[in-house]
């Protein structure tokens, strides 16, 4: 158990935009990464909103790829999960360990956390096959291969952590974990010979045309008014259909999400209502209750883990 001791909490200093980019010439990343404006911006503006220092390790990037199969990610480690979690006051304590699923023998990583401001202590899990990292070829990389009980613990660490401290970690870049970074991977774009160039920039042009006349349609159903304030959205953090909340509708336990929420979706339903529910279920003796079987227990999980996306997104849009 690690329990917290009540010490004085030494005040980190604000990082500023001009040490990140001192950072990023320093470690010549720009270039290394072959980085767009938008992706440094982006870097930039996570560190600062979040007070994260590249120098200190609190944060990194990866980007790799061209075109269409470009992939840029910032990603934090849990320790900062944990830091945070005590420089708020209501971290009381919390462990780490692993237990084997008692049907499948699969590895699980659990963390337990007690907040001071919560009777029940927090429990999550995290089944190995659910976070296991993999290279482009579909194998295993050599952490997970190498230690795999100390990387599904740090995934269990990172997703509980955000889960009980929302206040304090909502909207925190993920771990390297998580996403399934592999310090391996190089460059994902593929080549082509010039036969197979000549298809893919026939179904590139169908493709675009497609695009175009989907976007006008768009334009035309959804254009508001003048007076309408429009708050743009990541389309990943914006479900268009939760599964998750029509299924914990047919479930007859308590206030059910189905009779408030139906078939609406998350910007439909408001911002308030989805805030409420998240608030009301997140609570360890209540998750406990309700997700009392495993169907139950994953539909919440997802709407939890969905819903504090969907939230974070429009706090960030509304900031």
């Amino acid at each position: 158990m690690n329990e917290i001791v009540k010490t004085e909490i030494v005040k980190i200093p604000t990082i500023s935009r001009d040490k990140i980019r001192e950072y990023l010439q320093i470690t010549g990343l720009p270039k290394k990464l072959e980085l767009s404006d938008k992706e440094m911006l982006t870097f930039l503006e996570i560190c600062t909103m979040f007070n994260l220092n590249p120098f200190r390790r609190d944060v990194h990037l990866t980007a790799y790829g061209k075109g269409t199969y470009r992939q840029f990610s910032v990603i934090t480690g849990y320790e900062v999960y944990i830091r945070r979690a005590q420089e708020s006051g209501l971290l009381k304590h919390w462990s780490a360990y692993t237990e084997n699923h008692p049907d499948t023998g699969d590895l699980i990583g659990v963390v337990e956390i007690q907040r001071s401001d919560w009777s029940d202590k927090f429990v999550w899990k995290v089944n190995i096959n659910e976070v296991i990292g993999k290279k482009k070829d579909g194998t295993v990389n050599k952490f997970w291969q190498t230690m795999p009980e100390l990387m599904v613990k740090k995934c269990a660490i990172s997703q509980g952590f955000r889960l009980c401290f929302p206040e304090v970690l909502g909207g925190m870049p993920y771990t390297a974990e998580e996403v399934g970074e592999d310090p391996q991977m190089k460059n994902i774009t593929p080549t082509f010979d010039d036969a197979s160039l000549d298809g893919l920039n026939e179904e590139k042009k169908k493709t675009q045309q497609k695009t175009r006349k989907y976007k006008m349609k768009q334009k035309e159903d959804t254009s508001p008014s003048p007076e309408q304030d429009v708050i743009e959205l990541p389309k990943d953090d914006t479900p268009s259909n939760f599964d998750a909340i029509s299924a914990l509708g047919q479930s007859k336990f308590g206030l059910t999400f189905g009779n408030v929420l139906g078939e609406k979706t998350f910007a439909e339903v408001g911002q308030k209502e989805v805030q409420k529910y998240y608030t009301h279920f997140v609570k360890p003796e209540i998750f406990n209750k309700v997700a009392n079987t495993e169907e139950r227990k994953r539909d919440l999980e997802t709407f939890l883990e969905q819903a504090q996306k969907w939230l974070n997104a429009l706090e960030i849009a509304n900031s």
